[in-house]
């Protein structure tokens, strides 16, 4: 069975706790690339949680199955509209918004994009 392979985008304790859990599924699923707003920071995490690829930016990501996002909900939209791009099953970690209207405006983003495809 082929591994789904998994991009973790943010590197902080939400991060690591999903790096522990995927773990579990070690013959499912694989994160093979982790995206940090700092290359330093995102290069310490991959190395030190044996994570291949690492990026700042979206521009040389591989060949993934799936995002995680596990980024501040200040942080959340922005990388919203960059995953949207990929049209992939993504997970993420928070509630869509402290407010309804946040998480209203996240949806509408989403079925726009759904439905323009």
């Amino acid at each position: 069975m082929k591994k789904i392979k998994l991009c973790l985008i943010g590197t902080g304790k939400m991060g690591l706790a999903y790096v522990k859990v995927i773990r579990g599924f070690k013959h499912k699923a694989i994160l093979t690339d982790v995206i940090g707003r700092n290359i330093i920071k995102t290069k310490k995490f991959a190395s030190q949680n044996k994570i291949e690829n690492f990026h700042a930016t979206f521009n040389d990501l591989k060949k993934i199955d799936a995002f995680i996002i596990a980024v501040s909900e200040e942080n959340l939209f922005k990388v919203l509209k960059k995953v949207a791009e990929y049209n992939l099953p993504t997970l993420i970690e928070k509630p869509l918004g402290i407010t309804i209207n946040k998480a209203k405006k996240y949806i509408n983003f989403y079925l726009e994009k759904i439905f323009s495809l």
